[in-house]
């Protein structure tokens, strides 16, 4: 049987990647509006101007393109993830499954040998129940990740939703309302952000426990 090496040096970088990509998640900071005004201070109150309310707009599409990207990278990552272990399924597995076949063939030849090949019988026995319990272990890993990031890829569904609702914001003109509409984008706002920030938490909890669970693994066929 071939040996099977296994480069573990890969997924130390793609734990690097997700590390970048977490780091890069835009924290959205507004600044507020005056509420009192120029002449007669507290005694009167501050219309906001069509300029402040353009930089306020300015500023949150700025935050919403970066997220977006932030998302779209993302994206792409995971699918690179799992082409990754689309591959070990089809190569490394059932490289496993053939060396066991052989392992069977060598062990009905063994039994017809001397005390020597008795002693190699044993040894086969051994591998052969090993590469099982590896098969096994693979199979239960390889379900458990693509649970994982089935979480992992309707949450950036959900990202890229919201950032679609708020991708395009007109700009506002001075009215004697606009200080009620901008209570209730910034309520609105808050909202998205909670939403954004929940979402990133449930991904990057997913790709470092799908990560953790397969080095491992890694580790665990290695030291057999």
């Amino acid at each position: 049987m071939k040996n099977q090496q296994i480069q573990a040096h890969q997924f130390e970088l793609a734990k690097c990647k997700i590390k970048d990509t977490s780091n890069k998640v835009t924290d959205v900071s507004l600044s507020p509006f005056e509420t009192k005004g120029k002449f007669l201070g507290s005694w009167s109150n501050h219309n906001i101007t069509g300029k402040e309310m353009n930089d306020f707009v300015k500023t949150l599409q700025k935050t919403f393109i970066e997220i977006n990207n932030n998302t779209r990278t993302t994206y792409n990552f995971i699918g690179e993830v799992y082409s990754a272990f689309d591959a070990l399924d089809k190569e490394y597995i059932q490289g496993i499954l053939t060396a066991i076949e052989s392992s069977k063939k060598a062990s009905d030849q063994a039994r017809k040998a001397s005390d020597q090949a008795l002693r190699a019988q044993i040894d086969i026995n051994q591998t052969v129940e090993a590469l099982q319990l590896t098969v096994k272990s693979l199979l239960e890993f390889k379900k458990t990740m693509s649970n994982n990031l089935t979480i992992i890829r309707n949450s950036l569904i959900q990202i890229t939703s919201l950032e679609d609702c708020n991708q395009d914001i007109p700009n506002i003109k001075t009215s004697n309302d606009s200080q009620d509409a901008v209570k209730i984008k910034q309520q609105q706002q808050n909202q998205y952000d909670k939403r954004i920030r929940i979402l990133y938490f449930i991904i990057g909890g997913s790709l470092a426990l799908t990560i953790g669970q397969f080095l491992f693994l890694i580790i665990t066929i290695i030291s057999k």
